[in-house]
Order: C-alpha cells, then structure tokens, then sequence
C-alpha cells in the first residue's frame, strides 16, 4: 500500500470524524516480523520492545497526521496498545483504526 492510498484513506476517516461527531477511534499500531529483520535484529525477546516502539510510533504518526492535517480533535483518536503480528508473516506493518 503506498502513501498516497494511505493519505486518501486519512482523508475519508476524517470525514466520518467530521460528519459524526459523537465517533471516536482507536488507533492500534502494529509490527510484523518483517520489521524485526528491516531494524536487523536478532533476539525475540530482548528486541519485542523496540518493535513495540515501533508499532507506537506508527499509531502517533497516524494520529498526527490527523491532527494536524484534518483537524482532527487529538482526544477523540485513542490510542491502544502497541502489538507484534506474529500470526501472519507476510503481514504488513501498519496502523488498525476501530470504531
């Protein structure tokens, strides 16, 4: 998916957001096993934080974008908690948005 079919769809989140303001929506962030070898890292279990981190920082990418592009109000985008996709190995990096 590229940046561009990822800002349309921002951009039709926004909209629902603006068209219903009672809506609020989780922003879960999520890392996959791809990510562990794109960061070059070897150990599972001492490196799922920095994965972790990452999925966070996807989510508060999002939630930026939002804000600052959509004028989107921050405190209805919540954010949930971080996790590693470890199910699906082709899975890809990226952010969940829940009604």
């Amino acid at each position: 998916e590229d940046m561009q079919d990822s800002s349309d769809y921002l951009e039709k989140v926004a909209g629902i957001l603006k068209d219903r303001p009672e809506v609020n929506v989780r922003l879960c962030g999520l890392a996959v096993e791809a990510d562990r070898k794109e960061l070059g890292l070897e150990s599972k279990e001492a490196d799922d934080a920095k994965l972790l981190d990452l999925a966070r920082q996807r989510a508060a990418a999002v939630k930026d974008h939002l804000v600052e592009k959509h004028a989107v109000t921050a405190s209805r985008l919540v954010a949930c908690q971080p996790h590693i996709d470890n199910e699906d190995d082709d899975g890809a990096p990226r952010v969940d948005l829940l009604i």
